[in-house]
């Protein structure tokens, strides 16, 4: 499955309106997952054309993008998947405390969320997002050692939840999982460093960037 991520600079007072015509509240404030099971439910199932053009919540998101389309520009186009993007925010917040997924916006918790870049985040995160402070192998590296990490993470918390049998099915089904080869990694990573700081760089008292992947 493929993701896009993409880059929306507007207006600060747009943004608002956006954020109220789809329906979008910091996710921080949204209710848990398995509070909200009939508000993640809502778009379950099959859709036909005739049925998205009479539901309501379509029409709302199709004036939500219509909005967000004719009050914006995109001043940056990511050529690589969406997922490397994200990949990459994550290894930012967790290896070197650049937190710019801070301000998430969406309308249930099930949602990916858009992820609002404005005057506060470039104050503290503009100079070090600085691509002179970063490398394709570097960035490369710290993909790898990050991956490694979580894969063990996740193998222990495994352990502690299965019994033995169960384990070892899944151990065995792990080992036959291949990453699939991206020897462009280190190069879409950089991209993203060289994005990223580009819309800090837009970002000022009046404008902001959104960001969205999905």
């Amino acid at each position: 499955m493929s993701s896009i991520a993409s880059f929306y600079l507007m207006e600060s007072s747009n943004f608002h309106e956006y954020a109220k015509l789809a329906g979008l509240q910091q996710t921080e404030n949204l209710p848990n997952l398995a509070d909200d099971d009939k508000q993640v439910a809502v778009y379950a199932g099959g859709f036909n054309a005739a049925e998205i053009e009479r539901d309501p919540r379509f029409k709302n998101a199709r004036n939500a993008f219509d909005f967000l389309r004719s009050h914006s520009s995109q001043p940056f186009q990511f050529q690589w998947s969406g997922y490397v993007l994200y990949d990459l925010l994550e290894l930012l917040k967790d290896d070197k405390q650049i937190d710019l997924i801070s301000k998430g916006f969406a309308k249930t918790p099930s949602d990916t969320p858009s992820y609002l870049l404005d005057a506060s985040v470039k104050e503290l995160y503009l100079t070090s997002i600085d691509p002179v402070h970063f490398s394709e192998k570097q960035l490369e590296t710290d993909y790898q050692n990050r991956s490694e990490r979580l894969k063990e993470k996740y193998f222990k918390e495994m352990a502690s939840k299965l019994p033995p049998h169960e384990l070892k099915k899944f151990m065995d089904l792990q080992n036959d999982y291949v990453e699939e080869p991206f020897p462009e990694r280190g190069i879409a990573l950089m991209d993203g460093i060289t994005i990223l700081h580009g819309c800090l760089n837009l970002v000022n008292d009046i404008d902001v960037v959104i960001m969205q992947i999905g």
